[in-house]
């Protein structure tokens, strides 16, 4: 399980980044926080693809 908190400098870039998460990599919100959940299978492909971007550099 992934947890990681989403922090902008405005509210609504905030909200608009935790739905790309929910949509992408069904995260989920813990309440009304802005922390986000991402549970294993789909945390693996959120890890995968960083592991994977981050070698093409």
């Amino acid at each position: 399980m992934l947890h990681f908190v989403v922090a902008e400098q405005h509210e609504e870039d905030e909200v608009r980044l935790m739905a790309l998460y929910s949509s992408k990599y069904n995260a989920k919100r813990m309440g009304d926080s802005n922390v986000m959940v991402i549970y294993d299978e789909f945390g693996e492909l959120l890890i995968e693809r960083y592991l994977t971007d981050k070698g093409q550099q």
